[in-house]
């Protein structure tokens, strides 16, 4: 029997900065609403400032600024988002 690797083991982490409107073209889907953990969904990477790292769709998004944000409804992640630091979020 193969030994299946832990989800932690797959944990990538990256920061996205605002452009000057304070958009990280990165929109987020889910949220504790939905029954879902909040996740990544379409990345506009054209426009994306990275500062580190990359984003991909349907990523599961764990924590911003090192607060985690696992069980929040997406309206609350949006208000950590906003709240956020001029680097952005990871």
């Amino acid at each position: 029997m193969a030994r299946k690797s832990h989800w932690s083991s797959r944990v990538t982490e990256s920061a996205v900065g605002k452009d000057a409107r304070g958009d990280l073209h990165v929109a987020l889907r889910g949220g504790a609403e939905h029954g879902e953990f909040a996740y990544i969904g379409p990345v506009n990477n054209a426009e994306v400032i990275y500062h580190y790292g990359t984003v991909v769709e349907d990523e599961l998004l764990l924590e911003v600024e090192n607060l985690s944000i696992s069980g929040l409804p997406l309206y609350d992640v949006y208000t950590v988002i906003k709240n956020c630091k001029a680097r952005g979020w990871t």
